[in-house]
């Protein structure tokens, strides 16, 4: 392969990436559909990366498609954790979504005192990414 030309999908290696073996698509123009898809909002960043291996490995080597970090009640500290090393160095956007509208005040309460550690955890995790942080809505 010509080192001016696109880089190619990998066709030769069937046991490395199954999926690719007859695969005719460069690498960036799959990575521009999984952006399209997902700025589309026709499908989530998770789902681009479970469709296939080959699919997985463009999809988790794109940091856009993990920048818009959106987490609610009761929240998943791993999930964050695992968008925010995927998003690398870009910039990112995080939603926090907090509803106790349906519950009574007591309950709201208990569950917003139970969730402190949280809180504080989250905070911890995006003050390690503050300079990448473009966005906080709570």
């Amino acid at each position: 392969m010509c080192p001016m030309s696109p880089k190619r999908v990998p066709t030769t290696s069937s046991s490395e990436l199954p999926s690719a073996r007859n695969s005719v698509l460069p690498v960036e123009v799959l990575r521009y559909i999984h952006e399209l898809a997902y700025l589309c909002e026709t499908t989530s960043s998770a789902t681009l990366s479970q469709v296939c291996q080959l699919w997985r490995l463009v999809a988790l080597d794109n940091p856009r498609l993990w920048n818009h970090i959106e987490v609610e009640y009761p929240w998943n500290l791993e999930e964050i954790e695992v968008y925010l090393r995927r998003a690398k160095n870009f910039p990112v956007d995080v939603k926090i979504l907090v509803d106790f509208s349906g519950y009574e005040w007591s309950q709201a309460e208990k569950m917003y005192a139970s969730s402190r550690s949280h809180w504080q955890e989250i905070g911890r995790l995006l003050s390690q990414k503050h300079e990448q942080l473009r966005k906080l809505d709570i």
